[in-house]
């Protein structure tokens, strides 16, 4: 065996001293350039997993948005008929004047209207009239199947049949309705 003397360092010891500082040195080029590195890879590969996943949500919602825009055609024919439906305003004129016509081509005779106040309701007013017409009973008939196929909302409360004047089969009719119209300014509560 060799025996180690201070100052003088054989060839084997060298060699192992050699090969310990490249260990060494290994060790430290792992530890402060490759680990950081891969860690930093780690964190990017996460990130970027991240990245994907948000692009698949909103492709999703993408998609979702495009749905609901080729409903909003269906939605605007749906608000419009509810405007035919539900006026924004109470014009007892033009209600009238639409009855008149159904009347008038029901072949009834109009004697009276009386249309009352509007009266407040929850998201809505009211108008109740009160009409007297004569004519036959399937003059009748028809007026109440053209009330009924009318685009605004009528509701039929009451109606009346009594003989006429002249006998069978004239009719003296009495029909109460109501009709119904969005809130408008001049009606609402003050608050």
């Amino acid at each position: 065996m060799d025996k180690v003397k201070i100052g003088k360092i054989t060839s084997r010891q060298l060699v192992i001293i050699v090969i310990l500082l490249c260990l060494l040195l290994d060790i430290m080029i792992m530890f402060f350039l490759i680990w950081p590195q891969y860690r930093g890879m780690v964190s990017e590969i996460s990130n970027l997993r991240d990245l994907e996943e948000r692009y698949r949500n909103n492709v999703k919602v993408a998609k979702e948005l495009v749905k609901l825009a080729g409903k909003s055609y269906e939605t605007e024919a749906e608000l419009q008929k509810t405007v035919i439906q539900l006026p924004e305003s109470d014009d007892v004129a033009s209600l009238m004047s639409e009855m008149s016509v159904l009347m008038t081509d029901s072949g009834l005779e109009l004697t009276s209207v009386s249309p009352e106040l509007p009266a407040e309701l929850e998201e809505y007013y009211n108008i109740n009239v009160n009409t007297n017409m004569s004519g036959t009973y399937f003059n009748l008939l028809d007026f109440l199947y053209k009330l009924e196929n009318m685009p605004r909302v009528i509701r039929v409360k009451q109606v009346i049949i009594s003989s006429g004047e002249s006998g069978f089969p004239e009719l003296n009719i009495t029909v109460k309705f109501s009709s119904y119209f969005k809130p408008i300014t001049q009606y609402e509560k003050n608050s």
